[in-house]
């Protein structure tokens, strides 16, 4: 039955609640303190929350103005609902008046154990009808009686206990373990911290086998804290398995509990059995956490379903779990998740978060007990930096090059022909002028001796013709034979000329040295013999690897800018060069540029280069092979330490980041 005290009269059953002097800021909360507490989570304008425990008895009421709130049904319809919440546990959302044709008032009726058995009435006015939106508002109504139930395990708002009656039968948990619990997952807003204390702790709690935490990062969940270990293993084969079954079912939004008869989607089901096979798990449960509502929400708005943050995966390894006894203590660990991971996530949000982390970590440093080595480090680095910026140093651009003769030439094809005789050697001397290669031409003989048959036949007749002049008995004109003989002797003029130059053309077969020097190029043999080579071909080299050497240095054009500004503030011979050769790095020595090339070339591995000469200081350098690899350095005047050192990285950003944005 319903006691006399109802909500047309709350002012009747008030006398008997107890009240605490608000002076005492440690004093639990009272009735109506828990009515608004809850209201306000949901934007109720109106709640009644009724001592069920004998009869039903008013303990809170909540209005607008001092009127009593009323619900907007029928009063044996509204007695027969509050006796079935009672008795079957199950709360209830009605629809109890409609104001527009999509928006309603809403009723929530709940029932509550905190050592009080009662019932809470929520009264929302004018919310939106939406069935997504209803079926998340019904859930946060369930998961606030539960924190009702379990978060205060004595009589309700510090009432006294009904005769009789234990407080804390229904508590999942000891209330000093809660408050332990609660004390230490809050106790620091450090997203990392925060989600391992609520791993180990929750699993100490509920002696789970596993607690993991998940965050949303990017666009996946990250596995970032399970209870028992230090770390995070990223490799893991484990780890990756239940991230990505996270992922599938954290889609949804909804809580997942394992093994379930509900039929599940396959991407859910292949990524679970992919991890249940590997894990060895038993049971399990995915909770979502959600992104905590703000602050400054409006209250008399309803109650939105916020974005999935996270998630927390309960596992038991040897023994399936009773869910209808579980859910209830997961329900409420995972409700105190929700805020401090989402504390954690937003402290991760703040400008420059990780450098005013760096910066808060850098406080113990001024310690008493650190000050001394503080100071020296400080000083350390103090100087560091002035000797970077300071200190000058003789600064230099780095190449590749090599050795070669300061005196080869290359020989070249005068034209084209067959290789048919090679008379040296790679490595064998020679003079000016001694024959190297010997050619033929098929083409250019036979147009020999076709010319010199012509020449031949043109001379025959001119001699028939001039025979002809003083024959008298001839049967053309003196005038005709005169001009048959200019013809002739014109055409043998030509013949000999052209004779003349294929003549010349012939002796360019043969190829002669052009300086005196040594063959220095390899196996002339298997590279030229017998084969067919065009006007202008390099056939070989020589050099005189007696006389003076040099280094030939191909700078990358990117540094040339260095050696030029260095030049025009003096002379080419201010530019001093030291070098390594490759074949022995024990000693160094140095050279001095002779010559700058003009024009850009490019090397053999296609880098645009500009080549530099420079002659070779020390004498008693020992040059075994021509070509020989060098490291060289070319000294463009002073620097500082710090631009020697990290130009290229200055000169990296010019070219990539500031010169694309500036």
């Amino acid at each position: 039955m319903i006691s006399s005290a109802n909500p047309q009269n709350p002012t009747e059953s008030h006398s008997s609640v107890p009240t605490i002097a608000p002076s005492d800021k440690n004093r639990p909360l009272t009735p109506n303190d828990w009515l608004a507490k809850i209201a306000s989570m949901f934007g109720a304008q109106a709640g009644i929350l009724w001592d069920a425990t004998d009869g039903f008895r008013v303990l809170a009421t909540l209005s607008r103005d001092d009127s009593p709130p009323t619900v907007k049904m029928r009063q044996e319809d509204h007695e027969r609902m509050m006796i079935d919440v009672l008795q079957n546990g199950k709360p209830v959302l009605l629809q109890t008046q409609y104001t527009d044709a999509d928006r309603a008032d809403l009723l929530l009726v709940g029932k509550f154990d905190a050592g009080t058995v009662g019932l809470i009435e929520l009264i929302i006015e004018n919310h939106k009808l939406d069935q997504t939106g209803l079926g998340a508002l019904e859930r946060r109504f369930r998961d606030a009686l539960q924190l009702i139930t379990v978060s205060y395990a004595g009589p309700l708002g510090g009432l006294p206990a009904v005769a009789g009656q234990q407080s804390s039968q229904n508590s999942p948990f000891d209330s000093q373990e809660i408050s332990a619990f609660l004390k230490l997952i809050h106790s620091s807003i450090d997203l990392l911290l925060a989600a391992s204390n609520f791993a180990n702790e929750s699993r100490r709690l509920l002696d789970y086998d596993r607690v993991s935490v998940l965050v949303q990062r990017g666009g996946k969940h990250q596995l970032i804290a399970i209870s028992g270990q230090a770390s995070v293993n990223r490799r893991s084969n484990t780890t990756k398995l239940l991230e990505k079954f996270a992922v599938s079912v954290l889609k949804t939004g909804q809580v997942f509990w394992y093994p379930d008869t509900d039929e599940l989607p396959t991407a859910i089901r292949t990524s679970l059995d992919d991890y249940v096979q590997v894990s060895q798990t038993r049971s399990l449960a995915l909770l979502p956490i959600r992104k905590t509502s703000d602050a400054t929400d409006d209250p008399s708005t309803a109650p939105r379903l916020q974005p999935v943050i996270g998630g927390i995966v309960f596992e038991k390894f040897e023994k399936t779990w009773d869910r209808n006894l579980e859910e209830p203590k997961v329900q409420f660990l995972a409700s105190h998740a929700e805020h401090s991971i989402g504390n954690g996530l937003q402290h991760q949000q703040i400008f420059l978060y990780p450098l005013w982390k760096l910066l808060g970590r850098t406080k113990v440093l001024a310690q008493p007990k650190h000050l001394n080595k503080t100071l020296i480090a400080v000083g350390v680095i103090v100087a560091v930096m002035l000797a970077l910026f300071f200190w000058p140093v003789r600064f230099y651009v780095t190449a590749d090059g090599m050795l070669v003769p300061s005196t080869y030439k290359p020989v070249f094809s005068n034209v084209k022909g067959e290789v048919q005789q090679i008379l040296v050697q790679h490595g064998e001397s020679v003079i000016k002028g001694q024959e190297l290669i010997r050619m033929a031409s098929p083409e250019h003989e036979f147009r020999v001796e076709e010319l010199q048959s012509q020449l031949k036949t043109a001379k025959q007749r001119l001699t028939i013709v001039e025979d002809q002049r003083h024959n008298p008995t001839r049967d053309k004109s003196v005038e005709d034979i005169e001009e048959n003989i200019v013809s002739l002797r014109t055409q043998i003029e030509s013949f000999e000329s052209q004779l003349v130059i294929l003549n010349k053309i012939t002796d360019s077969l043969t190829v002669h040295s052009p300086i005196d020097g040594q063959v220095i190029t390899w196996d002339l043999k298997h590279q030229l013999e017998n084969r067919v080579v065009g006007e202008g071909v390099r056939l070989m080299e020589v050099a005189d690897v007696v006389g003076q050497w040099i280094i030939e240095i191909n700078l990358p054009i990117r540094r040339q800018g260095h050696v030029a500004r260095t030049i025009q503030n003096g002379d080419l011979e201010d530019l001093k060069v030291s070098f390594l050769l490759a074949a022995d790095t024990s000693k160094r020595y140095s050279g001095r540029v002779i010559e700058i090339s003009d024009v850009v070339s490019v090397s053999s591995d296609n880098r645009q280069v500009i080549k530099i000469r420079a002659a070779i200081d020390d004498s008693d350098i020992t040059i075994d092979q021509v070509r020989s690899a060098v490291s060289a350095k070319v000294y463009c005047g002073k620097s500082s330490l710090g631009y020697l050192w990290f130009s290229d990285i200055g000169e990296f950003f010019q070219k990539h980041v500031f010169f694309p944005l500036f």
